[in-house]
């Protein structure tokens, strides 16, 4: 973005630069979004669906526009939902950022009360968001939160415990295994990732290694910052 200077960051608002548009004959006080996301070249569309989408269906399965936003804006200050953003500047240019967790320290998820969601600040000094902000959330996590299939219908017949026990049994692979026991037994605050590890082969199916299990786990973790 052209035509920028003085930045400044305060503990009562988020960061601030000043914007001087074409001409030098007027400015004003932006946000200064280069400290608040990680810029990056585009946003591939097979990984990202528009925040209007996200929030249709976030309401569909809360009944609550005003639930969804709040849930959307806490899931994303939590790292728990990537959200990026297209900005087109005054001057014609465009960039593309992924919002980092502080950006929700000043800024929540908003109903616009016709169905569809806006980003607003909610604390700290006013501060304008300059240009045209086309937002998008990331579809994986997303996806994780609010699950869009649609449950299966219950057979007449009854299963039988056999079956039953099938049914219910977890991934038999350990990289099939291991998001699957992160997402049933989430770490806790106060464990250990020795202890977790531990936990975590206790529920296991079949002796995997402690070794194996801790590959699986740190390369879930890179393949979640990868998305933030």
């Amino acid at each position: 973005m052209a035509g920028t200077s003085n930045e400044s960051t305060t503990a009562s608002g988020p960061p601030t630069t000043v914007y001087i548009y074409p001409g030098g004959r007027s400015r004003c006080t932006i946000v200064a979004i280069e400290q608040l996301a990680r810029l990056v070249a585009a946003l591939p569309l097979q990984h990202f669906l528009p925040l209007h989408s996200a929030f249709a269906q976030a309401k569909d399965r809360l009944g609550s526009y005003s639930l969804a936003a709040r849930d959307l804006t806490q899931y994303a200050r939590a790292r728990r939902l990537t959200v990026a953003v297209r900005v087109i500047w005054p001057d014609g240019t465009e960039q593309a950022f992924i919002l980092r967790s502080v950006f929700w320290r000043w800024y929540g998820i908003f109903d616009s009360r016709s169905g569809t969601a806006t980003v607003r600040q909610v604390c700290g000094n006013s501060t304008t968001l300059l240009g045209d902000w086309h937002l998008f959330v990331g579809r994986r996590r997303f996806e994780r939160l609010y699950s869009v299939l649609t449950p299966s219908k219950p057979t007449p017949k009854a299963r039988s415990g056999a079956s039953r026990k099938i049914a219910e049994q977890p991934p038999n692979t350990a990289k099939v295994f291991v998001p699957y026991a992160v997402g049933r037994w989430p770490r806790r605050k106060d464990e250990g990732a020795g202890e977790y590890v531990d936990r975590l082969l206790r529920h296991a199916p079949q002796k995997w290694s402690r070794h194996r299990i801790q590959n699986l786990l740190s390369e879930l973790k890179a393949d979640s910052s990868k998305n933030e």
